[in-house]
C-alpha cells in the first residue's frame, strides 16, 4: 500500500510533521556574532552569543501548532490510504464480475 504514489506521499507530509514537533519544542540554537568595523585599520572587534528570547508560552504554542498540523497530516495520510484501497476493492469486485461474466458466456 505505501509504494501507491499518493499514500507515500501523505505518509511522507505526515512523517515531516512528526519531525518538526521536536524542533518547535526544543530551545533555539545559540548563534556566535563577529562584528568588525574596519577603517584603514582594525579598530573594533566585538565577539558575542546571541540568543532568540521568546515569550514564555511561545514554544509551548508552537509545539501545539506543530502537533495539530501532525494530526492533521495523519489524518490525510489514513484518507488516502482508505481512499487507495477502496479503490482496489473496486477494482477486483470489477475483475471477479468480468471473470464470471466469461465463465458464464462460454460454456466448457
Amino acid at each position: 500500500m505505501l509504494k501507491h504514489p499518493s499514500v507515500f506521499a501523505a505518509y511522507s507530509e505526515w512523517r515531516a510533521s512528526v519531525e518538526s514537533i521536536a524542533a518547535a519544542r526544543s530551545l533555539p540554537d545559540p548563534q556566535i556574532t563577529f562584528q568588525a568595523d574596519i577603517a584603514g585599520t582594525l579598530m573594533s572587534l566585538m565577539p558575542g552569543v546571541m540568543f532568540d528570547l521568546m515569550a514564555p508560552e511561545k514554544r509551548a504554542t508552537m509545539a501545539r501548532e506543530a502537533t495539530a498540523g501532525s494530526e492533521v497530516a495523519y489524518r490525510e495520510y489514513v484518507a488516502a490510504v482508505v481512499r487507495t484501497a477502496a479503490g482496489v476493492r473496486n477494482a477486483w469486485i470489477e475483475l471477479a464480475f468480468v471473470e464470471e461474466a466469461i465463465d458464464c458466456a462460454m460454456p466448457r
